[in-house]
């Protein structure tokens, strides 16, 4: 009702930092996978103007810090694209997130025809100066895969040698074995 967002604009108006918006993808009759009860089978002008009111009311919640992250399929994603560009400022712009949903193996690729495989999320920042990335980390242990280099990449692919950094590392520094060049390099604790 009215009130309920007349409150919500007093209480969070300007504060929000982030908003992630997942809304229903038109053209398409509802999915059995959908697991959220709502139309998914909009007419593109009905889809944009419900779209447009709740991007709307998103840019008057965010901080000016803040930003909004909006997930859609191939069906709307030019669409949304261009919707955020007029609400947000094509300035604004902060990113095109392309998430993989699928992959092209298995039952669903048994049809030759082109089937989609991803979806997108499209940030768009309120200021996008003032909007800050924080960088996350994710601990991994060392990939031993890291050790191997193609010597001959400006070959045809059929043609590339692939062999061990540390053998090339050695040759180039004149030593005839990585034990050697260990030994040089590497002092006693």
């Amino acid at each position: 009702d009215s009130e309920s967002k007349k409150s919500l604009d007093i209480t969070f108006e300007g504060k929000v930092k982030c908003i992630y918006i997942d809304p229903p993808y038109y053209f398409h009759a509802s999915k059995e996978q959908d697991t959220f009860a709502y139309n998914s089978n909009f007419k593109k002008s009905t889809w944009l103007t419900f779209m447009e009111k709740r991007l709307r009311i998103a840019k008057r919640l965010l901080a000016p810090d803040g930003a909004v992250f909006a997930q859609i399929s191939d069906d709307g994603v030019a669409e949304l694209h261009l919707l955020m560009k007029e609400i947000f400022g094509e300035e604004n712009f902060l990113n095109k997130i392309t998430v993989r949903t699928k992959s092209p193996s298995g039952f669903a690729s048994v049809n030759a025809g082109v089937f989609e495989t991803a979806e997108y999320v499209l940030a768009f920042g309120k200021d996008k100066r003032r909007w800050t990335f924080n960088t996350q980390y994710v601990e991994t242990g060392w990939d031993s895969n890291y050790k191997f280099v193609v010597v001959n990449k400006d070959d045809p692919f059929e043609d590339w040698v692939v062999s061990n950094i540390y053998d090339i590392l050695a040759e180039q520094h004149g030593f005839d074995s990585v034990a050697a060049m260990r030994k040089r390099w590497v002092k006693p604790s």
